[in-house]
């Protein structure tokens, strides 16, 4: 490669990186109408309003990964390799970055092969992201939840997720959902997540838009589809920030479970009792070591898989 060539290739990089500092993708994509939820809760560390929430890991393939470190993992420190580096990308991670640069539009019901769903999450204020929030408070056991409406997109030939051996269970007494799946790393670079951030959608008619009729258990949203009528993905997001690598080719198990609160209008106690079908997919945000608080990018893990309510006492 010439000089010249080299030089010039470096500078349209650099106007890249520049374009996307705030990982906004704000030239890619619109941020959708926010309907505001924003609703925000400390909870303590251990304590999950009655929910028992886990999302364990378990990492093959580690020794491609050399000795990556959280601070090694922060996009706003780590650009991406030279362009004259091939194979390099296979050691960096993915990164909001990275993300932001492959950035296009996802439509309710569109179906691809070749990209990841994906939600980006625009907040309004840095504190308006959990992450922030539980950085500016003087309590380390407190962890923050909050509710965002997130514009849906897709991640073009990004971190692609396949699922496997997922299986759900119910119980009525008390009313409780159980699911898992091992997520595996399809893609071929490391897949950096907040392993506490793992969520768990469950939608009752995933094609029927609605505003309405959401209920979160911690580690759980329930309701009628994550899509509002405003064209706009609702997300739960979390403040804990333990990192997960998933080399390419390594799998993890995501494992999400929720026991119903009791009282009349339950979301988790009327799916037991009604009856009909359900359907759930897996979400966790891309990793970020120093977050600013303009954006949280998110990934679905695998598939959206449906299940028949199976009541068992």
């Amino acid at each position: 490669m010439s000089t010249e060539l080299h030089n010039a290739l470096a500078e349209a990089a650099e106007a890249g990186r520049a374009e996307f500092d705030l990982r906004d993708a704000a030239t890619v994509i619109a941020p959708a109408n926010r309907r505001v939820r924003r609703q925000r809760a400390g909870i303590a560390a251990f304590g999950t309003l009655g929910v028992v929430v886990v999302a364990g890991g378990f990492l093959w393939g580690m020794d491609t990964l050399g000795s990556l470190s959280a601070q090694n993992l922060d996009p706003a420190q780590q650009s991406e390799p030279p362009l004259d580096a091939p194979g390099q990308l296979a050691e960096v991670p993915w990164s909001t970055l990275a993300l932001a640069a492959v950035t296009e539009p996802r439509a309710m019901g569109e179906m691809r092969v070749d990209s990841v769903a994906g939600m980006i999450c625009h907040h309004a204020s840095p504190q308006d992201d959990p992450r922030v929030a539980r950085e500016s408070d003087t309590n380390p056991a407190m962890q923050y939840t909050s509710i965002e409406d997130c514009t849906p997109v897709w991640f073009k030939n990004g971190p692609l997720t396949s699922d496997a051996n997922g299986s759900s269970s119910m119980s009525n007494q008390p009313a409780s959902l159980s699911s898992q799946t091992v997520v595996t790393n399809g893609s071929d670079r490391p897949l950096a997540i907040d392993t506490d951030s793992v969520f768990m959608w469950v939608e009752t008619s995933p094609e029927a838009p609605t505003d309405t009729g959401l209920a979160t258990y911690s580690g759980m949203i329930i309701g009628q589809s994550m899509w509002g009528m405003d064209g706009s993905n609702t997300a739960l997001l979390d403040s804990a920030q333990e990192t997960m690598v998933m080399a390419p080719g390594g799998s993890f198990v995501a494992h999400a479970s929720a026991t119903a609160m009791g009282g009349g209008g339950d979301a988790l106690a009327d799916l037991v009792t009604n009856g009909g079908t359900y359907t759930i997919s897996f979400w966790a945000r891309i990793h970020e070591a120093n977050p600013k608080g303009d954006a949280t990018y998110l990934i679905q893990l695998g598939e959206a898989h449906t299940f028949g309510v199976e009541v068992s006492d």
